[in-house]
């Protein structure tokens, strides 16, 4: 439950209130960020700072992964579904630490994760379906 709301205050009204600036900022945008051995507990702090900020990475979710795990290189990777907003402060929190990958290896990490993230979700359904 939204602190500061009520289980009553909870209708389809409110809930457009909350999601209608995300929908205004132009949808979601899928990106990926390389992160080098060398620069992985920096860009971990970034990540892991301030959790109950609006602008958070915490709240808006991520995925870190280890390249190896994705079947590629020795470098970490970050894979954000986020608002067109908060991409735009990704980019520029995470400069200093990560670059954004673009092309068929964005690609290919983003499908990698979301197989990934589906699998685990139909895993946990078949539990209790």
């Amino acid at each position: 439950m939204p602190k500061g709301y009520r289980s009553v205050d909870i209708t389809i009204g409110n809930c457009l209130k909350i999601l209608y600036p995300y929908i205004l900022s132009g949808g979601l945008m899928k990106i990926v960020f390389e992160i080098s051995k060398e620069k992985f507990k920096d860009a971990k702090k970034i990540l892991e700072e301030n959790p109950y900020a609006e602008d958070s990475f915490a709240k808006a979710g991520y995925v870190l992964k280890e390249g190896k795990a994705l079947g590629e290189d020795e470098n970490y990777y970050i894979y954000l579904d986020a608002g067109e907003d908060f991409v735009k402060k990704a980019k520029e929190k995470l400069k200093d630490v990560a670059k954004a990958v673009e092309g068929e290896k964005a690609e290919r990490i983003i499908k990698k994760v979301e197989d990934e993230q589906n699998s685990a979700v139909s895993g946990f359904g078949s539990l209790f379906g």
